[in-house]
Parts: C-alpha cells; structure tokens; sequence
C-alpha cells in the first residue's frame, strides 16, 4: 500500500518512531537533489558522504518540528531544514579549503597543507613536541619555525578552528574571550602565516 509521508508522520507521532527509518529512505531523493546545489564538492566522497549526513540532520530535526497544524506539505517544510544543514557544511568546507589554501601558496608544493592543521593540533594538545614531528613530516621545520611566530593564544585559535571545526563562539567560551577578539586572532595569525610563507623568512628551502 503506498502511503503518504503525512501518514507515516502520523503513525511516528503516536509512537511508531522505527517508521523515521521509512520516512527517511523515501525521502533520500530530495537530500540528493538539494546537494546537487553543490556539485563542485560532490567529486570528493568523505565530502559528498559529509553532505549527505548533514542533509539526513536537517531532515530529522524537520521532523521533529513538524506540525499538522502548519498546511503544508512535510517535504516543503522539510527543505529549509535539510538546505540549511548542507549549506552550514558546505561553507564550512569551503572555508577550511580557502584557509588551507591562504596558508599554503601553489609556489610551495613540496608543503602539505594538512601538515600545518596536524601540527598545531597535535602540539597544542601535547601530543607531541614540536621537535619530534620534525622526523615525520615533509618540510617539518619550516612548518614549526613558522608557526613559532604566532602566539600561544592564536596557535590555539588555529587548532580549534581549522582542526576541530569549532565556531568562533566556542573558542571565546573555551578560551573565555570575546567572539570580536577570537575573529582577531585568527585574522592577525592568518595573516602573519601568510607573511612568512611568501616572504620565505623561515631559512628551510
């Protein structure tokens, strides 16, 4: 019997929650085609995967939301929920790669972007010192003398933002500074890491 999403709705509200699965796979069309938006991320798998996990997130809370009472139909109501959680990703991997890229000039190929993230990851968080990443990584001194010119405080801005994905709310709060000033920060450490990759001060070519 083919039955309408606003009657499983109706059955998950009265308690049959295992019909959320149903609702969902039928429903998988309109994730897709709203990630379709953003095909230029779709050519990655972890980032389509990604995508797709984020439209199943805003489809949920849609869900949860939902209220007869509303007239309209659960897939009109649902698309701004499911458009909102893949925009929010989608900007957030956009904006690791431009960091990424802010970071690590084209010119300077033999420096792997991702050694800069990994390294004020794991030294912030005292995983490992800054001397014994050296034998590890391509290019790891010119990485740790660059990053030797910010401070404390910005290495620590970096590693949260672009190796924890968190919000520059939530670093004020962990860091109990103002939002304005973590936005600082990250300004004036980006910029400075910028600085010294163009002008190669680091003396490790």
């Amino acid at each position: 019997m083919n039955i309408s999403n606003e009657e499983l709705i109706r059955l998950i509200q009265a308690g049959d929650e295992a019909k959320a699965a149903d609702l969902l796979e039928r429903n998988r069309g309109l994730i897709y085609k709203i990630m379709g938006e953003f095909s230029y991320l779709l050519k990655n798998e972890q980032n389509k995967e990604d995508l797709f996990q984020a439209g199943c997130l805003g489809f949920m809370k849609a869900l949860r939301r939902y209220d007869f009472s509303f007239h309209t139909q659960f897939t009109t109501f649902a698309y701004r929920y499911i458009h909102g959680e893949i925009v929010r990703l989608a900007d957030t991997i956009m904006n690791a790669e431009a960091t990424y890229s802010d970071l690590c000039p084209a010119k300077d190929s033999d420096l792997l972007c991702e050694e800069v993230a990994d390294y004020v990851h794991r030294t912030v968080s005292g995983e490992i010192s800054p001397t014994s990443l050296e034998t590890t990584v391509v290019n790891r001194v010119m990485v740790q003398t660059i990053l030797d010119q910010v401070t404390p405080r910005q290495k620590k801005v970096l590693w949260y933002r672009y190796a924890k994905d968190w919000t520059q709310d939530h670093i004020g709060e962990e860091l109990g500074i103002h939002q304005v000033d973590v936005s600082r920060e990250e300004k004036r450490a980006r910029t400075k890491l910028r600085i010294l990759f163009e002008k190669k001060e680091c003396g490790v070519y």
